[in-house]
């Protein structure tokens, strides 16, 4: 039975792209899970030369919808056009059967956020994402995802020695009006005041390489994987992803 309409996401995506034409849509898959199937979407926005471009991206696992919402939102407000010369990559939803489902897994019932070191894994989704991520090598990427443990929202953060944090003034943002875990390690990586670095030992140990793993280990600088906790309402996690594109695009 499904839980929501991926259909509806597309519409959202048709009227944002009917009102500003800057926008570039791409069919990177279209994917077959009889009797549905799903075409795999991404926008890409050009944004000016010499600038960094920016990854966003959300609904790798289908029951973190708030991050999908979010960037849905981003792309119908004006903050595209208040930072024009940004070039964009925006993945609204990764795994639409997923999403359709309320499951974390494809349709398949793999975890697509453990795929992308895997040449010849048998999730649709993967291999076109992989492809179309490394033809276009963003600078600084937001993976947007949620975490149903969670007392509050963390991030992790995985960037290049000489880069300034931008994790710190995510959770600052958001420490303002809304919690932030209280946790001092998740998953075996130590976290400081909401923010937390991933060792390469639990990149090891979690089965897979993840989307954001994928681009840091071809070139992208930063990395920012937003979380946040599931049992808080559903508009307060889409905020709480709002402010993290928006603080991450302020410091691109």
């Amino acid at each position: 039975m499904k839980a929501r309409s991926y259909v509806d996401v597309l519409h959202r995506i048709q009227g944002v792209t009917a009102r500003d034409r800057s926008w570039l849509v791409s069919e990177i898959a279209l994917l077959s899970y009889p009797p549905d199937r799903y075409p795999l979407v991404a926008l890409r926005r050009p944004g000016e030369e010499g600038v960094p471009r920016l990854s966003l991206s959300a609904g790798m696992h289908g029951d973190e919808v708030a991050g999908v919402e979010a960037l849905l939102r981003f792309l119908e407000s004006d903050l595209p056009r208040c930072f024009a010369s940004i070039p964009l990559i925006v993945l609204p939803c990764q795994n639409p059967f997923g999403y359709e489902h309320h499951s974390r897994f494809n349709g398949c019932g793999l975890d697509l956020n453990r795929q992308f070191d895997k040449p010849d894994t048998p999730a649709q989704e993967s291999l076109p994402l992989k492809r179309f991520l490394l033809q276009h090598r963003p600078d600084l990427v937001v993976e947007c995802h949620e975490d149903s443990d969670a007392d509050g929202f963390y991030l992790w953060e995985i960037k290049r020695p000489g880069r300034p944090e931008i994790g710190r003034a995510i959770v600052d943002r958001i420490a303002a009006s809304r919690p932030i875990t209280a946790a001092s390690a998740i998953e075996g990586c130590f976290v400081t005041d909401g923010v937390a670095h991933p060792t390469a030992e639990r990149i090891g140990r979690i089965g897979g390489w993840s989307h954001t793993y994928l681009l840091f280990q071809n070139g992208a600088s930063h990395c920012l994987t937003p979380e946040t906790p599931s049992a808080r309402p559903f508009d307060e996690r889409v905020d709480m992803h709002l402010i993290s594109v928006r603080t991450a695009l302020e410091r691109v």
